[in-house]
């Protein structure tokens, strides 16, 4: 992994919004205000995101090289509001058509290394989480079933700088994501695509 990029320790994430777009509930929008943080409004209830910055996430999934991300979270890490695509890769001991936790988390270190060449060009953060679905033991061998949570902190400063809707901020990433992909090793931001 690169050094360069700036890891998160997991106490430090605050989710704002789910995978579905979501209000997480993990904090309030006073609690924002106090940061000095803009929160808004939707259906009528509190959300922690302004309308603007809604208009990043979305329940759906974007590829990120051979990976699919689910674009709907968003973060508050260290004070700042980040978007959070996730990638999600399975593994289950116990199941003939998934691979198993090793192989799982080679393929997660691996989707990692890439997404950290997203975060040097933007100014973000990744991380690597572990979730256990269940994990039952069998003649002494611990057959564990979960995902590694391969996660993106883009700076939401970053999105509004370079985006203004959800469009043009899937078209932004779908070039800094080429980007990365034909050269990965250069560290260039990109420059904004709109006025």
């Amino acid at each position: 992994m690169n050094t360069n990029t700036q890891s998160i320790a997991p106490q430090k994430t605050i989710f704002l919004t789910s995978g579905c777009c979501e209000d997480a509930g993990q904090i309030d929008n006073a609690r924002l205000r106090a940061l000095g943080l803009n929160a808004g409004t939707f259906n009528g209830d509190e959300y922690p995101l302004t309308h603007q910055e809604m208009q990043f996430i979305a329940e759906e999934y974007i590829a990120i090289g051979p990976y699919l991300a689910l674009i709907g979270y968003s973060a508050l890490v260290n004070d700042r509001k980040y978007l959070a695509p996730t990638i999600e890769i399975p593994f289950n001991d116990d199941h003939p058509d998934i691979q198993g936790r090793m192989e799982a988390l080679l393929e997660a270190e691996d989707c990692l290394n890439l997404l950290e060449k997203i975060a040097d060009r933007t100014g973000g953060h990744c991380k690597l989480r572990v979730q256990h679905a269940t994990a039952t033991w069998v003649q002494n061998i611990n057959l564990d079933e979960g995902f590694y949570a391969c996660e993106l902190f883009i700076p939401m400063t970053y999105a509004l700088h370079h985006a203004n809707d959800l469009e043009s901020w899937k078209a932004h990433k779908a070039r800094l994501i080429a980007e990365v992909m034909q050269h990965p090793s250069a560290v260039t931001p990109l420059q904004p695509t709109h006025a």
